[in-house]
């Protein structure tokens, strides 16, 4: 279950701070500790009509290279 501040917080970069039209693409970059809001933010777009993509990154993926 979400978080409704999170949901909140999505709504409003997708569809006020970015406005996302049907069609745009969207690079979501976020780490582990973000990872709700990313998520959020990646439904929040398709429901727009946007095309979302998540880059994540690990804490420990810099360490390994």
């Amino acid at each position: 279950m979400t978080d409704l501040r999170v949901s909140k917080l999505a709504n409003l970069l997708v569809n006020y701070s970015l406005t996302v039209r049907p069609g745009e693409t969207m690079l979501i970059d976020s780490a582990l500790p973000g990872e709700e809001l990313a998520l959020a933010v990646y439904a929040e777009t398709l429901n727009a009509g946007g095309i979302p993509t998540i880059l994540a990154s690990f804490p420990r993926a810099a360490e390994i290279f």
